[in-house]
């Protein structure tokens, strides 16, 4: 969407920032989100589950899927402030936001 929201070079550099910094923590939230959910599967397949630590393991994973969605949504937020307003509302428009 650069193109389209005619991104000044500044804008551009700020957001590259703010892709790469939401990038490097996705990805490790995420393999924490793989290991928790294979964590889980190895529990049913070895039958050491119980409803106990079922819920415990659940409450984990979903705190991890949480924080992956937190992100990823923070990104969109911190990009509100690098945008102007006329270029959010274009983002909106572009993004199918706005009705």
């Amino acid at each position: 969407m650069k193109a389209d929201l005619a991104l000044s070079v500044d804008q551009e550099t700020s957001t590259q920032r703010i892709f790469e910094e939401m990038r490097e923590d996705a990805v490790s939230e995420g393999k924490r989100l793989i290991a928790g959910e294979l964590a889980l599967e190895i529990a049913f397949r070895e039958g050491s589950i119980n409803e106990a630590n079922l819920r415990a393991q659940l409450r984990a994973v979903e705190t991890i899927r949480a924080n992956l969605r937190y992100i990823h949504l923070t990104a969109h937020v911190e990009m509100m402030r690098v945008l102007t307003e006329a270029q959010v509302k274009q983002y909106s428009e572009l993004r199918r936001y706005a009705r």
